[in-house]
């Protein structure tokens, strides 16, 4: 964990080609509708933070056509890497998608909180808000206060 906290140095853009174990991941937004992934997967993936990276899946084939003038079809999700979920014995069967090890690319960045679409402004203020807050508890309580 503290390896990969001292990565955060990196978060300007900075790219890097790796050799990595295989990757499960699930996907859970998308700009064109994708399949509800089960809420429990979801659930135990996230609860496995920090082990887990926000992953982003990009069709190959859209990467690859040079004429490609479009929107790339991005989906996100939560990614883990198999040494975490042998560790922490992850259901990684479908719909968690796999990908063999070798060779990726991982891009360090550093964003805001991804809004909805369809919320407001006071209503992603308010989310905001609510995740400090849990977050600000979360973290007295792991400290032992309050």
């Amino acid at each position: 964990v503290e390896n990969y906290l001292s990565l955060t140095k990196l978060c300007n853009g900075t790219v890097k080609d790796v050799r990595r174990d295989s990757i499960h991941s699930i996907y859970t937004y998308s700009a064109s509708k994708i399949k509800a992934p089960d809420p429990r997967i979801v659930k135990s993936f996230s609860e496995l933070f920090p082990y887990t990276h926000i992953s982003i899946k990009i069709p190959l084939e859209e990467l690859n056509d040079p004429n490609f003038q479009d929107v790339y079809s991005v989906q996100l999700g939560l990614g883990l890497i198999a040494k975490y979920a042998r560790g922490f014995n992850a259901d990684t069967a479908p719909p968690v998608e796999s990908i063999p090890e070798g060779r990726f690319l991982i891009i360090y960045l550093k964003t805001r909180d991804i809004p909805r679409r369809d919320s407001s402004a006071a209503e992603q203020s308010e989310r905001a808000r609510q995740k400090l807050y849990t977050s600000v508890f979360r973290s007295a309580a792991r400290h032992g206060a309050g």
